[in-house]
């Protein structure tokens, strides 16, 4: 079977591997030079370091059971799960029961409300009924007003800007449940993993892999369009010519299905697709000479300020993997229309770093070495109410055509590990099919 897969992110690399291991003839497409998505990397400070920050929890089984499998389980490191909230000038440690118990900005009454309601989402097995109701209803019913005012509001409204009071609770159980789910045998609890030389290892890991497998891989060869012909997939089409395939992955965004597309697929589908909805994100990655946060990670409980999270991936990793420098990430994500997300580099870095020393009073730009400003078009699917019955199919109404994205990682949220775990699901649909033919 002549297979080709549209985007060269985690997914589609790892239905890559379950096809050829299975003897089926592959070829991978990414549009850009580097494959991984939004797990790729770029150098900084001597080293690299993923585009948009990464961590892997203990209950993360796909990517964990990839990595072993790969042999890499060695570069795999575990650190102190360390986390934290700003609110109105303070820091407040967030990273264990007690610590959650201690944040004063929220009553106590509500604080107990908000541990129980947690410790119920990771017990619920059906999430059906949170599809249809509001985070911002469920969470003021069973936390309290002020919970959701002081802490789960400003996540929201950063995170999902004008649709911040349309996400479903469907969404919040999928991020609790996940992370209390269960944990591979051998990993430690209450801890964040991180490969030694970051998910890159991983990626390069995943290409040798493939390139031994004989899978054809085009890194910098974007698909133009999808040819179809009396119902079915035929090949793709490149500047470079078409390809024929028995069958075609698509895993990029939906938008850019729908680029590729053209009329191929019926209208009442195209049409449902049309409705969702993405983020994107503006990550600006710093160099500076000494660190500021007292956490890891910092969520910033402040719509006024533009970025939702302070990530200094050297209160994590040792700054000696940076050439003795701190690094640190300022993510913001916003509706890629936003005039925001077309500013230049320069403009970006003026609005963020005024507004670091609202966080860190004691910074000063003599402190920055370097940064670099990131983009992503397609970040964070909008999980509105409903998202549930609104999840398009694996298998599209184009006999050998496949869809396998971020839409479709559901209740959980997603992320690296959930990405590989739905390639490798697809990859699995893909040879029962041929089975059957």
């Amino acid at each position: 079977m002549r297979i080709g897969i549209v985007g060269g992110g985690m997914a589609g690399l790892t239905a890559a591997l379950e096809l050829a291991e299975a003897g089926h003839r592959v070829s991978v497409f990414e549009k850009y030079p580097q494959f991984g998505g939004l797990a790729s990397t770029v150098e900084v400070a001597g080293a690299q370091l993923e585009r948009f920050y990464h961590h892997i929890f203990s209950t993360d089984l796909d990517i964990l059971g990839l990595i072993e499998r790969l042999g890499l389980w060695d570069r795999l490191k575990w650190y102190k799960d360390d986390t934290g909230n700003w609110y109105q000038g303070r820091f407040y440690p967030f990273a264990s029961p007690l610590e959650i118990l201690r944040f004063s900005p929220v009553p106590l009454w509500q604080r107990l409300r908000l541990g129980a309601a947690a410790f119920y989402l990771t017990r619920l097995k059906d999430y059906r009924a949170l599809e249809q109701v509001t985070a911002r209803d469920w969470i003021t019913s069973h936390m309290g007003a002020d919970s959701y005012r002081v802490f789960w509001e400003p996540l929201l409204k950063a995170k999902f800007g004008a649709h911040a009071e349309s996400i479903c609770m469907s969404w919040i159980y999928g991020r609790v449940h996940s992370r209390k789910g269960p944990s591979k045998k051998g990993t430690p609890a209450n801890k964040l993993g991180y490969l030694d030389g970051s998910v890159r290892v991983l990626v390069e890991a995943l290409e040798a892999r493939l390139k031994g497998l004989g899978v054809d891989l085009r890194p910098g060869l974007a698909v133009k369009r999808l040819v179809v012909g009396e119902g079915r997939v035929r090949g793709l089409e490149t500047r470079e010519g078409t390809g024929d395939f028995d069958r075609v992955l698509v895993t990029c965004a939906t938008p850019q299905l729908l680029e590729i597309a053209g009329e191929a697929l019926p209208a009442g589908l195209t049409d449902r697709l049309k409705s969702f909805r993405y983020y994107g994100s503006c990550v600006a990655i710093l160099e500076l000479k000494r660190g500021l946060s007292p956490h890891y990670w910092v969520s910033v409980l402040d719509t006024t300020i533009p970025f939702l999270a302070v990530i200094e991936q050297t209160r994590m990793i040792s700054s000696e993997n940076y050439r003795g420098e701190t690094v640190l990430y300022l993510a913001k994500y916003l509706d890629p229309e936003d005039p925001f997300y077309r500013l230049p580099d320069d403009a970006v870095m003026e609005d963020f770093l005024g507004h670091l020393k609202r966080v860190f009073p004691s910074f000063d730009g003599s402190q920055l070495i370097r940064s670099r400003v990131m983009r992503a078009r397609y970040t964070q699917p909008i999980i509105t109410v409903g998202h549930g019955s609104r999840v398009p199919p694996h298998r599209l109404p184009v006999k050998g055509l496949y869809l396998c994205n971020m839409t479709q990682i559901y209740p959980e949220d997603r992320g690296m590990s959930y990405s590989i775990g739905l390639g490798s699901k697809v990859a699995g649909m893909m040879m029962d099919d041929a089975a059957e033919d």
